[in-house]
C-alpha cells in the first residue's frame, strides 16, 4: 500500500513543486528541492551531411566534421525524450574543438533550422524555428581546445512548437561570418547533445 500524499512535505521549511526531485544530504538526510536535469548524447552514426559536406577530420584520436564554410551542413535528428516536463526549452549543445590556433574572445557562431513534426504532421507544411548563437571563447584559444556551445530550441515557439513524441529535425550550419574578423575558421564536431529538464519517470502507457 503507498502512503497518501495528504501533507505537503517539506525539507527544511520548503515545499517542493510538481516536478522537483528531492537530493540528499547524506544518509538520512535530505538537503533540498531541485528540478532533475538530463543530457542525452545524439548518436553521430545517425548524422547526415549535406551536399556541401563537412570533413570527417580527427585531432590526437578524437574524430568528428570539421567545419570551415557557412554551407556545410549537417543533418541531425531526434526524438523528444519521454521524461521531457514540455514546459520548458530544450538544449542543444555541439560539442567541439578548434582546429588550430585562434585570437582571445573570437567566436564559434553556429546557425539552424529546426522542424518538429507530431504524429500524422506534414513534413511540407510544417514551420520552422531558425535558433543561432555565437559562443565567445575566451582565453581558451589553442588549436584543439575544447568548447561547449549551447543552442536553446524555444518549445513555445509560435511557429514550431515542440511537444513531446515529437521528431525533431535539425540542419545545422556556420553562418556567414565564419573566419572573418573576431570569428573562429574550423571548428571539428566531436559530438552532439541534448539537455533538458524531467519531471516524470516517461510517458504513461
Amino acid at each position: 500500500m503507498g502512503q497518501e500524499n495528504t501533507a505537503p512535505r517539506k525539507i527544511n521549511g520548503v515545499e517542493g513543486v510538481a516536478g522537483q526531485v528531492m537530493v540528499s544530504g547524506g544518509p538520512g538526510t535530505l538537503e533540498r528541492w531541485e528540478v532533475a536535469k538530463k543530457s542525452s548524447r545524439l548518436p553521430m552514426e545517425n548524422f547526415r551531411q549535406g551536399v556541401a559536406a563537412p570533413t570527417a577530420a580527427k585531432r590526437a584520436g578524437v574524430a568528428g566534421y570539421l567545419f570551415t564554410a557557412d554551407a556545410e551542413i549537417l543533418y541531425v535528428q531526434f526524438c523528444v525524450p519521454t521524461d521531457w516536463d514540455a514546459a520548458s526549452d530544450i538544449t542543444l549543445v555541439v560539442h567541439c574543438i578548434l582546429n588550430a590556433a585562434e585570437t582571445a574572445n573570437d567566436k564559434i557562431d553556429w546557425e539552424t533550422s529546426i522542424v518538429s513534426l507530431a504524429d500524422h504532421e506534414d513534413v511540407d507544411t510544417a514551420g520552422t524555428q531558425t535558433p543561432g548563437v555565437e559562443h565567445d571563447i575566451g582565453a581558451v584559444v589553442g588549436a584543439g581546445s575544447f568548447h561547449k556551445v549551447p543552442i536553446v530550441l524555444d518549445y513555445n515557439d509560435g511557429t514550431c512548437p515542440i511537444a513531446l513524441g515529437d521528431n525533431i529535425s535539425i540542419t545545422l550550419s556556420r553562418t556567414a561570418n565564419v573566419g572573418a574578423a573576431g570569428y573562429v575558421a574550423g571548428v571539428i564536431v566531436i559530438d552532439i547533445c541534448i539537455e533538458y529538464q524531467s519531471n516524470k519517470l516517461g510517458e504513461a502507457v
